[in-house]
């Protein structure tokens, strides 16, 4: 099923941990992300941690105002020979996963939390769901 900002949405809201929306440029080294052996695939890595740096702004009560730049972990996952494919040096809404060494962000084959080039109007309807409870719905839930 397709997985998008509704879906991420109601996942990060309802989750225990704690997380921050936040949009900007991602920057890792794409060299990093796993590689799929077609004829051994029972040796793709099913999750792949890499170091990245998120610039730009976190939501608060105002909207996506505070300025941001931090260093999180990627988490990419496999599902067999099917990897998540996130790209360095684009713009993306994400959502950070709060831990004790600092954030994660997490993304998969089938959906995730990184959403590249998000349009104005889906930013503003992420920033009223948090601020207003007013969330977009999900044509699958």
């Amino acid at each position: 099923m397709p997985y998008g900002v509704p879906e991420a949405l109601h996942d990060v809201i309802s989750a225990e941990e704690g997380y921050v929306v936040a949009t900007g440029t991602l920057s890792f080294n794409e060299r990093k992300l796993p590689k799929v052996d077609m004829a051994r695939q029972d040796k793709t890595p099913p999750t792949t941690r890499i170091q990245a740096r998120l610039k730009g702004k976190a939501l608060t009560k105002s909207g996506f105002t505070h300025d941001l730049n931090t260093r999180l972990t990627l988490e990419v996952k496999c599902y067999g020979p099917w990897c998540a494919r996130p790209a360095s040096g684009k713009a993306a809404l994400t959502f950070l996963k709060q831990t004790e060494n600092g954030y994660e962000l997490s993304t998969n084959p089938c959906g995730g939390h990184i959403f590249v080039d998000p349009s104005r109007e889906t930013l503003d309807s992420v920033a009223q769901c948090y601020l207003t409870g007013k969330c977009p719905k999900s044509q699958f839930r």
